[in-house]
Formats: C-alpha cells, structure tokens, sequence
C-alpha cells in the first residue's frame, strides 16, 4: 500500500528520516565525484562524522578534506570505492 504523505513537512520528514537511516547503513558504492545530489553528499558527510551543512560545492569539498586526511578510510568497506578502491 502507498501511504500518501499529506503536506510538504511530511515528505521533509521522510526525506530527513531516509538520510538518518542511510547515515548508518549505506555502503557507498561509487567515487565521491559520482555523488551530485545534496541528499547522497548528506549521507556521506554524516556517515563520516561530519557536519551535514552548506552547498553542494562545500560538502563535497569537506568530503575530500576529510577523506585525503584521514587514509584509514580506505580500509573501511563502506568508505573505500569513495576513493576509488572498490
């Protein structure tokens, strides 16, 4: 059955409770650069432990930041095709 949501909070919500769950559970699948949408690069940045503000631009800048100080990222199953080490 499809529930339909009933104003624009409420896909807000969802949207928001899909990230907090994908934060947890997502291995990413594909390198940083294959992530456009804001709500992938949310999702990633939370999965890091990072701030989960500002623009597309940023976040993914932040993703990189992070990502080329932090090489032990790379051994981590989630993490490591954002390096391209699938």
């Amino acid at each position: 059955m499809i529930h339909e949501l009933g104003s624009p909070w409420d896909v807000v919500e969802a949207s928001y409770l899909r990230i907090e769950e994908d934060i947890k559970m997502t291995v990413f699948d594909g390198s940083l650069t294959s992530y456009k949408r804001k709500d992938d690069l949310v999702t990633i940045a939370g999965a890091l432990s990072l701030p989960r503000d500002r623009t597309v631009v940023e976040l993914t800048a932040r993703i990189k930041e992070h990502l080329a100080v932090n090489p032990d990222c790379a051994n981590q199953p989630r993490f490591a095709a954002l390096l391209g080490n699938k």
